[in-house]
């Protein structure tokens, strides 16, 4: 019987190390061939956070063209509703008996194989493949392994394969950052992402436009533009300021209840001035969002987004202008000093942080609305920290 592997993901993007992988399980088990499949709409991933099908296809198709044994398969790309892997070993060994499949999946895979979609009909249609990637614990892999084959009589092989630290998040941060990824990905798969401007500054408002509303959007699009400028004046990296403004209000379409219900769901702590007005809880869940749905990890831009709207005290130069950026943008509304802030946020940063805070504390007070503790332990912070440096520096 012909052995044919099978090279399921997302593929969001394709990089070496699939490739090296599938080369691997190609070469240790004899394989005639090595189906690469990307997945439409797999369970564990929201539909928002996938690249459209036709990109991650013709990566994927771009990726392989040089290797005869490699071949995409778009079969769980042309079907409708959620995909899983035991319908799509359903169609395959029907419309090919004498073929004898091997499902590849990462270690980490097989732990939670036990609770996929009719996890017994997929071990009797297919053979699976752990391969053992970065710091796997193999004797926890043995027996997990040993568990399904006496539980559902599965045939599993466990192949220890060289460790490759490449991860699909990672090269869509970086190249979200403008950083290299060159050696990451085949470059006919690099050029098509750049010639289509995938993953990139340009792709995250898109996403962000749609989400947000043509109100917001305008407003996140004047955060991200004065961040830069901000950035630019002050030393900060421009690219992380860009990204951070155009995220900041990521969460900012959720109710009140969305909100305390995301934070809920992603053990969050609540404030109890965010307990009285949840909205404060925007800036929290945007973090979240922006790691977990638009693949930012760098701490910097997520604590930026986090602490947007309260500040807090000895805030990083990031977070400074993230906090100054969303307050002074050019669609703001005119509100008092609004003016002699803006001038100032271009002059001394913290003067200018200090500055909005007074600014929002007198309009909190005057309204008789909920103000949280942060706040006014933030404005405490910049107010003594101005206070000190008119002591060291007199003549300023």
């Amino acid at each position: 019987m012909k052995k044919i592997g099978i090279m399921g993901g997302t593929f969001n993007p394709i990089h070496f190390g699939h490739l090296f992988l599938a080369e691997y399980a190609y070469d240790q088990l004899g394989l005639d061939m090595v189906l690469f499949m990307p997945s439409k709409n797999p369970p564990h991933k929201s539909r928002n956070e996938v690249l459209e099908d036709e990109y991650r296809a013709k990566m994927v198709e771009l990726a392989i063209s040089d290797n005869p044994h490699f071949q995409l398969s778009t079969l769980e790309m042309e079907r409708e509703g959620t995909t899983y892997t035991v319908d799509t070993l359903r169609i395959l060994t029907k419309e090919n008996p004498h073929v004898s499949y091997y499902f590849l999946v990462g270690a980490d895979s097989l732990f939670g194989m036990s609770k996929w979609k009719e996890p017994g009909t997929i071990f009797k249609l297919s053979t699976i493949v752990a391969v053992g990637r970065d710091q796997i614990n193999y004797e926890k892999l043995e027996q997990e392994a040993e568990y399904l084959k006496e539980t559902y009589g599965a045939k599993i092989i466990v192949l220890k394969m060289p460790m490759i630290q490449i991860s699909s998040a990672s090269i869509r941060e970086r190249v979200l950052l403008n950083q290299s990824v060159r050696y990451y990905l085949p470059k006919n798969v690099l050029d098509y992402i750049k010639d289509k401007e995938l993953y990139g500054i340009h792709a995250l408002r898109e996403k962000i436009r749609d989400i947000l509303g043509e109100g917001r959007y305008l407003h996140s699009l004047g955060v991200e533009e004065v961040a830069c400028d901000l950035a630019y004046i002050y030393g900060a990296d421009e690219m992380k300021a860009r990204i951070a403004g155009i995220l900041h209000d990521s969460a900012k379409k959720l109710s009140d209840e969305e909100l305390k219900n995301e934070c809920i769901k992603y053990d969050i702590p609540i404030s109890e001035g965010e307990k009285q007005c949840p909205q404060l809880l925007h800036s929290k869940v945007g973090a979240i969002y922006a790691k977990t749905k638009y693949g930012v990890q760098d701490e910097g831009i997520l604590n930026a987004i986090s602490y947007h709207t309260t500040g807090r005290p000895g805030m990083s130069l990031l977070e400074k202008i993230i906090f100054t950026a969303d307050y002074i943008e050019p669609n703001r509304r005119p509100i008092p000093q609004l003016d002699e802030i803006r001038k100032l946020a271009y002059e001394d940063l913290d003067a200018a942080v200090c500055m909005i805070l007074k600014s929002t504390l007198e309009y909190l007070t005057s309204k008789n609305t909920v103000i949280d503790s942060l706040t006014v332990e933030t404005y405490k912070y910049y107010k003594d920290l101005l206070k000190s440096k008119t002591i060291k520096n007199p003549n300023n």
